[in-house]
């Protein structure tokens, strides 16, 4: 049984595939879980929201529970809210489709095992009073990593196209997650830019 909080926002019938007001478990403290929040917000999906104490034991987080239908893994639940709610950031063509998966994949995949070293070290640095080097070298690898996204964001406001697609979901509220607690500053402007203009978005939910 999962323990946890009804959120106070989550009173909003939903409309969806089902017509049954679907159910999002999450954990607070998760990129994961955050990502589908932000894309929840920024679609004006309602969700019937409820926070997860991880200390009650092992749960796979963050879970969508849609009538008889349970889902977890958040790239996977954005897919399906997506094809319900928002189509357009899935793609427009076979080609567009397999650029955002690609970003997906290399946000999920690339960028975040980095992301959550980061996270580690920050607070090893701080509670253990640690030489800060190892922390200056990820935040270095982590802007080296970024610089990939430099030649689709020369060409478009978002990682996908004109529009905020999966990818962008994917990988900007990780970016933003860090950015505070870590210190973190993306070098390069482009970047930067486009992450601002990711949270900038109606419906974008604010940093817990």
């Amino acid at each position: 049984m999962l323990a946890c909080e009804e959120d106070e926002e989550s009173q909003a019938p939903s409309e969806h595939i089902k017509g049954v007001r679907m159910e999002f478990y999450y954990d607070p403290t998760s990129d994961c879980s955050r990502r589908v929040l932000c894309f929840a917000g920024v679609h004006a999906i309602a969700l019937n929201t409820f926070a997860v104490d991880q200390r009650a034991g092992e749960h796979r987080l963050p879970t969508l529970v849609d009538g008889d239908f349970v889902l977890w893994e958040s790239a996977a639940i954005l897919r399906y809210l997506a094809q319900a709610h928002a189509p357009e950031t899935l793609g427009h063509s076979p080609q567009s489709q397999a650029l955002i998966d690609q970003w997906m994949f290399w946000g999920v995949a690339s960028l975040q095992p980095f992301l959550e070293m980061l996270r580690i070290e920050v607070r090893l640095m701080f509670a253990e009073d640690l030489d800060p080097v190892p922390v200056n070298r990820l935040k270095a690898r982590i802007n080296a990593s970024l610089n990939m996204l430099i030649p689709t964001l020369q060409a478009s406001l978002f990682i996908g196209g004109l529009a905020p697609t999966l990818a962008d979901f994917v990988i900007a509220p990780s970016l933003e997650a860090i950015q505070r607690p870590c210190f973190m500053k993306f070098e390069e402007p482009l970047v930067a830019q486009w992450l601002e203009r990711m949270t900038s978005l109606p419906g974008w939910p604010p940093v817990s």
